[in-house]
């Protein structure tokens, strides 16, 4: 199982396409598994917890309360969602994903709010480490003549 599945199965998601299984050595498959997994978590409109649907449930929820919420945070807000609306996961993925993402969180309104969500990013980005550390021992034990080249690729994969 490679790298991204394991985050569908910590994020408890199985994509529209299916489970996500492969041999060790299917780039073709790797490469598809990444797209589902970013199409899936971004953009997809099933999962109500990707981006693009987080982001328009903030944006309806502080519509309704825009009286009372500063101009800024609701420009921040209905900017990032003006981005997201309409955009494809083709279009993200043809125009460096990387970016996209940077562009989406450079959206974002700062503020002491800005701060505690930083910080559960990184409470957050702990334990999805220590639960695929956790699924790593489950699926590569450490008797396998390739179990080293495994683990040093482990820390790379989580480092987005």
């Amino acid at each position: 199982m490679q790298a991204h599945a394991k985050f569908v199965g910590i994020a408890g998601r199985v994509p529209l396409g299916g489970d996500l299984e492969s041999n060790w050595n299917d780039e073709d498959f790797m490469l598809a598994d990444a797209y589902t997994l970013t199409d899936d978590l971004t953009v997809e409109p099933t999962n109500p917890d990707s981006i693009r649907n987080c982001v328009a449930a903030a944006r309806e929820s502080a519509r309704q309360v825009r009286n009372t919420i500063a101009n800024s945070v609701w420009s921040c807000l209905n900017l990032a969602y003006l981005d997201l609306r309409d955009i494809g996961i083709d279009t993200i993925w043809n125009d460096r994903p990387g970016a996209f993402y940077r562009r989406t969180e450079s959206a974002m309104y700062r503020d002491e709010a800005w701060d505690f969500l930083r910080l559960g990013r990184f409470i957050e980005r702990t334990q999805l480490r220590a639960a695929l550390l956790e699924a790593h021992l489950a699926i590569v034990p450490t008797e396998n003549p390739h179990a080293e080249s495994d683990w040093r690729a482990l820390p790379a994969s989580t480092d987005q």
